[in-house]
């Protein structure tokens, strides 16, 4: 399984995942806010400790074009400190495109 993981301060882990998940062809990425980690075991289970969130990035397909990026079918899920998840089964969450290089709305 391939992830692309990134940390940045509140507002910018998501687009940052996004963009790590299109240069390194990842079909998830983690976005862990400052001050925040997740712990995932070998089998993909894991769970979030910390002050802020961690968003959970799952890309239906691979991105159409590199730059400026176009990149659709991406869900986002927002995990807060305490939440576990797998990897392996991620559900629910918010749909999402980059579409030339800017968001069609707020991952948040």
């Amino acid at each position: 399984m391939r992830c692309a993981f990134s940390s940045a301060t509140s507002g910018v882990a998501a687009p940052r995942t996004i963009v790590f998940m299109a240069r390194s062809g990842a079909r998830i990425g983690l976005g862990v806010s400052e001050g925040t980690i997740a712990l995932v075991d070998r089998d993909g289970r894991g769970v979030v400790h910390g002050a802020g969130p961690v968003h959970l990035v799952v890309a239906a397909r691979k991105p159409e074009v590199l730059k400026p990026l176009t990149f659709r079918g991406l869900r986002i899920v927002r995990l807060e400190a305490g939440a576990t998840f797998d990897l392996r089964k991620i559900g629910g969450g918010k749909t999402i495109e980059v579409v030339e290089g800017r968001l069609t709305e707020s991952p948040y």
